[in-house]
Parts: C-alpha cells; sequence; structure tokens
C-alpha cells in the first residue's frame, strides 16, 4: 500500500531517521524522497509532502543566499513543514528559522518534531486534499558528488579545509559524510555535515564498515582538483 506521508529535504536534515522513528510509533509507511528525484514531489497527488528541515543551525548570509533560494523553491511542493531535531535547538535559532518561515512560507503549516516523535496536528492535516503545484527547475539535477579515500588526517586541518572551500571560494558543498582515522582521537570519527553545520562524533560499528578512511562531498560549484590536492595534504 502506498504510504500516506512523503517527506523531503536538503541532504543531512535528518529525514531518513524521522521516518524511520514514524514508522516504529505510528505502525504507518512513511516514504521519503531524495532531492535527486525532487520533480517526483510536483507530481504526487495523493500523498501529504512533508518538507524536513534541521533546526540546529541557522544559515549565514549573505555566504548562503544560494542556500535560501534552493530551500524556497523546496517549499513550493510542501503541503507542510516539519522543524526536526528541535530538541538539539537553542531558542535563538528556533525563533531564526519561524520568523523566516513566517515570512517565506506562510500559507504552509509548520510542525514541531521533538526527538523525531509524529508532531501534533499530522494526523488533521493528513485529512486535507495534497495539493500539485507548477514543477519549477530542479537545481538538484547538476548536484556534484565526490569521494576520497584518506588515511590518518588532522581533523582540525581538515575542517579548515572544508570552511575555507565554502567561506574563500564559494563552493556550495551541501552533504558531507565521512569516517576519519584521525591524529586527535584514538577511535574513528564519524564526520556529518550538511548544508550549514559539521558534527563529528564516535564512529559505530555500522559507520565504519560503510565508509572507513573514506570522505564523500555533495555540492554544487565544487572544484575537486583542489579538494583533492588540500585533503591529501591533511594525510599524516
Amino acid at each position: 500500500m502506498q504510504a500516506r506521508v512523503l517527506l523531503y529535504g536538503l541532504p543531512g536534515s535528518g529525514k531518513h531517521r524521522l521516518a524511520e522513528q514514524w514508522r516504529k510509533s505510528s505502525g504507518q509507511a512513511i516514504d521519503v524522497l531524495d532531492v535527486q528525484a525532487l520533480d517526483k514531489v510536483y507530481c504526487e497527488e495523493s500523498r501529504h509532502k512533508c518538507l524536513v528541515i534541521d533546526s540546529r543551525s541557522f544559515w549565514q548570509m549573505p555566504r548562503d543566499l544560494w542556500l535560501e533560494e534552493i530551500l524556497q523553491q523546496l517549499i513550493t511542493a510542501a503541503d507542510s513543514i516539519v522543524l526536526n531535531f528541535l530538541e538539539a535547538s537553542e531558542l535563538s535559532v528556533q525563533m531564526a528559522w519561524k520568523n523566516w518561515l513566517r515570512d517565506n512560507a506562510a500559507d504552509t503549516p509548520v510542525l514541531m518534531s521533538l526527538q523525531q516523535a509524529v508532531p501534533q496536528g499530522l494526523s488533521a492535516l493528513l485529512e486535507r486534499t495534497p495539493q500539485k503545484r507548477p514543477l519549477p527547475q530542479n537545481r538538484f539535477a547538476d548536484l556534484q558528488s565526490f569521494e576520497f579515500r584518506l588515511n590518518r588526517v588532522s581533523l582540525e586541518h581538515l575542517l579548515m579545509v572544508l570552511d575555507n572551500a565554502k567561506t574563500a571560494l564559494g563552493m556550495k558543498l551541501i552533504r558531507v559524510q565521512g569516517v576519519l582515522e584521525t591524529l586527535e582521537y584514538d577511535n574513528r570519527v564519524a564526520l556529518e555535515g550538511a548544508a550549514y553545520r559539521w558534527d563529528t562524533f564516535a564512529a559505530d560499528e555500522r559507520e565504519i564498515a560503510l565508509r572507513d578512511k573514506q570522505l564523500r562531498l555533495q555540492g554544487f560549484d565544487l572544484d575537486k582538483a583542489w579538494l583533492q590536492q588540500m585533503l591529501q595534504a591533511c594525510n599524516q
């Protein structure tokens, strides 16, 4: 049976984790659509389309103007918006998102999810007729994706390289995933980066088996040769 709810959002927004928890708690089928297939969202007439936003951080302007434009496009397909990871979001950041959504998505219901719980109000929204909207250009059709094999690295140096790529060179990094052997820590370090935040934590066995000593970068206007050179300089 086709799922009634379709989750989509920026890479790293937590939509897959959200779907897993919603399935467990509600017993209902929840589908997830990756942004590369964004055009499929606009063809959905029978399912509730929910845009997932990571509320833990807010972007920096004017550096992230391109990101704001992409999110404005994603909103046009949404029947509702859910602010994810609310339990880890500071009040000032929550207010920044609420104010931005008030200005950019005033007609779209905004839901809150704590600990990936099913938000109050979702059931009532599912009774409404989903909307079909005009299809804009799918900017994610041109998404670049590169993978790099790294040995033992300086984590501090590597994060500086990624920050410099965004801030100084204007590369539009939208997703970073890797499991690294680092100079700073004895255990493997998982690096999870979304469009406007980096997170590092101890990698578990599943993550190590999936991408040990590998770094995957996704985005737009990425200079692969420059990234290769600078990332290799992080190797020891």
